[in-house]
């Protein structure tokens, strides 16, 4: 993934509820921050395209993105048993490739957030 590449992932509530607060009674690990300052047109632009139906923007670092994975292995398995390893295996990925961005000197952050 490179800058301003979008991705959809599974719907998984438990996901979402730590990522953000939504559609769950989970607090989320880091309140959402909206758009970051510094984003890209390229990103921004996808944002816009929902037509206003985008909504509860936010961002995190590796690291904290990590932790909410980490979360999610207890939550979601808790709220959504039928959850399988399958259905986590993209946004494992998005930290593998966030990981090794770090790693390479390039800080990746994941910039995310949710349509109606």
């Amino acid at each position: 993934m490179h800058s301003g590449e979008e991705f959809c992932a599974e719907r998984l509530y438990g996901v979402f509820g730590i990522l953000a607060g939504l559609r769950s009674d989970i607090n989320p690990l880091y309140p959402p921050r909206g758009l970051p300052g510094d984003i890209t047109m390229e990103t921004y632009r996808h944002y816009k395209d929902y037509d206003g139906e985008a909504h509860t923007a936010s961002w995190l670092t590796t690291e904290e993105f990590g932790e909410c994975l980490d979360a999610v292995d207890v939550v979601v398995r808790e709220q959504e048993p039928e959850a399988s390893d399958d259905w986590l295996k993209n946004y494992r990925l998005i930290h593998k490739y966030m990981k090794d961005s770090d790693d390479e000197g390039e800080p990746a952050r994941i910039v995310f957030w949710f349509d109606n």
